[in-house]
């Protein structure tokens, strides 16, 4: 199913691709529970927990962006299985531009699923794109907090 979209605000664009690095913060704009640890090769495992249709899901995987990745696009590559049956597979690009005073978040890509994941996800497809959104506007909104509070840290 493809996902895509896009989210604004006046934060620079660095300001995105540093949160997003930060596995701390990662964490905190998941759903409630949800867990995300730095590994060595700079990869995060996580486990994210979220209620879809008629199940509860627990999802746990890994998540990379893209270390080479050029200015401010990323791509966002998620790996998950959930625990009764099911892959659950997301590769999302991200491309973050600027025109020195709008910052945009665009996002798009694809999520895969089989098994159980896949016939619930299937049937609860608008709402995987809307749970998307809503978390890269929670990260919109974790960064323009932090750039409220030090504006100087993050130049455009």
């Amino acid at each position: 199913m493809e996902l895509s979209g896009q989210i604004r605000t006046l934060c620079p664009p660095a300001l995105l691709v540093t949160i997003m690095r930060d596995p701390v913060t990662l964490a905190e704009l998941l759903p409630e529970g949800s867990k995300m640890d730095l590994l060595p090769d700079g990869s995060y495992a996580f486990s994210v927990f979220k209620t879809v249709g008629p199940i509860k899901l627990t999802l746990p995987g890994t998540l990379q962006l893209t270390p080479g990745a050029q200015g401010h696009n990323q791509i966002l590559t998620a790996r998950a299985s959930h625990l009764i049956g099911g892959k659950v597979d997301l590769a999302l690009t991200l491309q973050i531009t600027s025109d020195g005073r709008i910052t945009e978040l665009a996002y798009k890509g694809d999520l895969t699923a089989t098994g159980l994941a896949g016939r619930v996800l299937q049937e609860q497809r608008a709402r995987a794109n809307i749970s998307l959104k809503a978390a890269l506007t929670r990260l919109k909104h974790h960064a323009e907090d932090q750039w409220r509070r030090a504006p100087a840290s993050f130049p455009a």
